[in-house]
């Protein structure tokens, strides 16, 4: 006889062995590797002038935008109603002008349009009266002039005809003589633009006490620097419009000199357009990434409400007359023409702060630093927090009914200026590794945000791409994914076969709420 004994217990161990456990845990997570994505510090109304502040808070709620977009947009807007106008003296022989270059870096559909239309539609006004009242001027010169052209073309036909020497000098001498009584017209002002190629922008800046206002909600004078016009680099009037360096021009086509050239820049990239700018090598080389002040706020797109309310009169009223009152203000002219701004300085409290910030500053700069490998940056804090406490400073003073320059700028105000720049070197360190870095690690450490963000403890590749909608196929965030898995902040979930094309699933790594 056949010996069965353990044939059926062997039978159901295999059985229990095949049969999946429902209890049984899943595989241990391998060790995070850290992709390096902390969450930013933001801008608050309190770090800047109350009127200011109440100006930029409002612009925010009004367009459900980040308070720093509005912040910087402000901020940028009263610089740009100061240069040339007034300069901050914060040690003997060391000044700062009040110009700066501000860029706000957003994710498509951030309405960064209704943010900068309004931040600045004082300066767009007083731009339109005075636009009107040249062409009325001028307008009031037609008869005048066409009289004078008259005049002068007889006096040259004389002077053609003239039979003798004596008659050609004499003629000669009433044609410099009516030269000199010729109607002068006023030129079309220009105080903002958008788009204008470098050439272009410095004959405008002659017309204009040497300084302009660029100010778009696009990436266009990024793409004039790189060369949209002359097929390379062009950042010489940048890089020295911010400090105001001389700049003389002397080409067969046109010669011009600029004595004190001072631009303001206020713009809005993508954050593959930054990507883009690092890979210019001259937009670093030259300081022209250390000169911008740039803010990269958490992305509200996907999450808005709708449930915006309208800018107080009151609040509107009181930033506009501040502006206007600015821009009002007369640009001084020394002897040869130079603008000369009026010097403000630092109250002794204030002094001491900003020395204590710059010290800080120095140090951070050191090998053992978080701005070891940015020099040129943290070469350039100290200076912006100077600059920073300038245009607080005088929209305060215009707001309060005073001149800028006849009151220091106290403790309070510088620090404001100084919490303001701390927050400002975050976004610029941030700014500077997305400007270096791969296009898959900048769409990963967008997607890790809006998992913390949502505290989600799976995820599908559709809802990954709605985390990173630059990637608009299963192909193109495919990268991200495989970046993710790789260090272990996702892992994929094994799902039976279905009909159809179900969007995979995947785990996320509970150690992310810890890392």
């Amino acid at each position: 006889p056949v010996d069965t004994s353990g044939i059926f217990e062997q039978a159901e161990a295999k059985q229990a062995e095949a049969k999946p456990q429902a209890d049984a845990k899943p595989a241990a997570w391998g060790e995070i590797l850290e992709l390096s994505d902390s969450s930013l510090p933001s801008l608050s109304a309190d770090m800047m002038p109350p009127k200011l502040g109440q100006m930029a808070q409002a612009i925010s709620d009004a367009t459900e935008t980040p308070f720093d977009i509005a912040a910087l947009s402000t901020l940028a807007t009263v610089s740009a109603t100061c240069m040339q106008k007034y300069e901050i003296e914060v040690t003997p022989g060391y000044t700062e002008s009040a110009n700066m270059y501000c860029v706000a870096v957003g994710d498509p559909g951030s309405r960064k349009s209704a943010v900068f239309k309004t931040a600045t539609s004082a300066i767009h006004e007083y731009q339109s009266e005075q636009l009107r009242a040249a062409a009325e001027f001028n307008n009031s010169k037609k008869t005048e002039l066409s009289v004078w052209n008259k005049r002068s073309e007889h006096l040259q036909g004389q002077a053609a005809k003239a039979k003798t020497s004596e008659q050609y000098n004499a003629l000669m001498i009433d044609l410099d003589a009516h030269e000199s009584l010729k109607p002068q017209l006023m030129a079309e002002p220009q105080y903002i633009g958008g788009d204008a190629s470098p050439e272009g922008l410095e004959m405008r800046m002659v017309d204009n006490n040497e300084c302009m206002f660029i100010a778009t909600p696009e990436a266009t004078p990024f793409e004039i620097i790189t060369g949209r016009y002359s097929g390379k680099a062009n950042t010489d009037l940048f890089a020295q419009a911010y400090d105001g360096e001389h700049r003389a021009v002397n080409r067969v086509t046109r010669s011009l000199t600029l004595n004190h050239p001072l631009l303001t820049l206020l713009t809005m990239i993508q954050p593959d357009a930054l990507t883009d700018l690092g890979a210019c090598r001259q937009i670093r080389g030259r300081g022209i990434l250390a000169r911008l002040s740039f803010v990269i706020p958490e992305t509200n797109v996907g999450n808005r409400l709708g449930q915006t309310v309208a800018i107080p009169g009151t609040v509107q009223s009181a930033y506009d007359n501040v502006v206007l009152s600015l821009m009002n203000t007369e640009v001084l002219l020394d002897r040869d023409f130079v603008p000369l701004a009026r010097c403000v300085l630092l109250s002794a409290d204030a002094l001491t702060l900003w020395g204590q910030f710059a010290a800080a500053i120095e140090s951070r700069m050191s090998d053992s630093g978080d701005l070891h490998y940015s020099k040129d940056l943290g070469g350039k804090m100290a200076g912006r927090a100077a600059r920073i406490a300038l245009v607080f400073h005088c929209f305060s003073a215009t707001a309060a009914g005073e001149s800028p320059d006849s009151t220091r700028i106290n403790m309070r105000t510088m620090q404001q200026a100084v919490d303001f720049t701390d927050v400002l070197i975050e976004h610029a360190k941030a700014a500077y590794e997305m400007a270096s870095a791969d296009p898959v690690v900048v769409s990963a450490k967008k997607v890790l945000r809006k998992i913390r963000e949502e505290q989600v403890s799976q995820i599908s590749t559709r809802e990954i791409m709605r985390f990173d909608r630059t990637k608009g196929t299963k192909e193109a965030i495919e990268p991200t994914i495989h970046l993710l898995t790789d260090h272990n902040y996702l892992r994929r979930q094994k799902t039976p076969a279905k009909q159809g094309r179900p969007s995979e699933l995947f785990d996320v790594n509970p150690a992310i709420w810890c890392s």
